[in-house]
């Protein structure tokens, strides 16, 4: 057994290791913090239900719409989700902070804490150079021109329609 092995090694790193233990137990059972990545089973417990209305970012490059169905689900996901996260991570920012700084409070600690490290401080120009840059490797040409956009569908039968106008997000290069 590791641990009878390690009391015999080293007495005080064996107590160090059963109370780390311990400790990532207890904030996992009382507080609902996931301390560690191999606890996070809860995220693969229950069905996935589609919601009524689905977003779908569309990029238009060089005149050209980019179909989602003629890429990679992997480069779907980086025009996709990434558009999603850089849309919301003004909202997403004030939530990681106030949710851990609800935990550290527990501990006394929460004053030391800088809101500045929990802070994505990406702006459009840095978003913009970045998206340009995979919408090249995932085209294979030059990007002369971008227009991102954000649209609303629903599901009307087997087939999404959409809802609305769409929003623009970004834009280089066009006229």
């Amino acid at each position: 057994m590791f641990i009878k092995k390690l009391y015999q090694y080293n007495k005080s790193l064996c107590v160090f290791f059963v109370s780390g233990t311990l400790f990532f137990l207890f904030i996992n059972f009382k507080w609902g913090v996931v301390a560690t990545p191999m606890l996070q089973f809860g995220m693969y417990s229950s069905v996935f239900h589609v919601k009524d209305t689905q977003v779908v970012y569309q990029a238009e490059v060089n005149e050209n719409i980019i179909r989602n169905a003629d890429v990679s689900l992997t480069n779907r996901d980086v025009l996709q989700v990434f558009s999603d996260y850089y849309e919301k991570q003004a909202s997403v920012n004030e939530a990681a902070y106030a949710t851990i700084k609800k935990y550290i409070g527990y501990t006394g600690l929460a004053g030391f804490m800088k809101k500045s490290n929990y802070q994505n401080d990406i702006n459009d120009s840095m978003f913009v150079h970045w998206y340009k840059t995979k919408v090249e490797t995932i085209t294979g040409s030059q990007v002369h021109s971008l227009k991102l956009t954000k649209q609303n569908f629903v599901w009307n039968g087997n087939k999404l329609e959409p809802v609305g106008t769409a929003s623009k997000l970004v834009e280089i290069g066009t006229q």
